[in-house]
């Protein structure tokens, strides 16, 4: 009688986590949240899109932060929510992982760079910057301390647009 191959305990893979929350990490080149008070929490997870209508994967899944806005003053904030899935670019995945929690991005093992600035994910960061979140708090690489974050959104034209009263879009501040 053959005997099965016996399972090998795997090494311990030490998590090596990555300093996303610097600006420095960011190169090369809209939130879809209504205008209101919000407070914010955020996730970093693969999304995957979906068809509306067949749930069937659409596309490839990709990396990024999904951030969730309850109205702040709501009687049911739960039932209100809304989200919006912000990528960290196509190729990020092959990079790096999020962490078991949610809440830290993961370098995976052997593999280098940095994200997209021109990303959904890193041009939201930006605007963390620009509306005076401090460094401190961004440089701690973990969501957690942006959890809780209350945000007043607002409708402004979008550039393209203002001559004709077009589109707009949402500016956090």
């Amino acid at each position: 009688m053959a005997s099965l191959p016996s399972k090998r305990p795997t090494a311990a893979v030490q998590e090596e986590y990555v300093s996303f929350m610097s600006p420095d990490f960011y190169s090369g080149g809209g939130l879809g949240i209504p205008a209101g008070k919000f407070a914010l929490a955020f996730e970093i997870m693969n999304f995957q899109p979906r068809n509306q209508t067949t749930g069937s994967a659409v596309g490839p899944s990709r990396l990024g932060v999904e951030v969730t806005a309850y109205p702040i003053g709501d009687p049911d904030p739960e039932a209100n929510k809304k989200s919006q899935f912000l990528s960290m670019g196509s190729k990020a995945d092959q990079s790096f992982a999020p962490s078991a929690d949610g809440k830290r991005l993961v370098a995976k093992p052997g593999a280098s760079g940095g994200l997209n600035e021109s990303t959904n994910w890193a041009i939201f960061f930006k605007s963390l910057m620009d509306s005076g979140v401090p460094a401190e708090v961004l440089s701690q690489n973990t969501l957690e301390v942006l959890d809780g974050m209350w945000s007043t959104s607002s409708m402004f034209p979008s550039r393209k647009r203002e001559r004709d009263s077009g589109p707009r879009r949402v500016r956090l501040g």
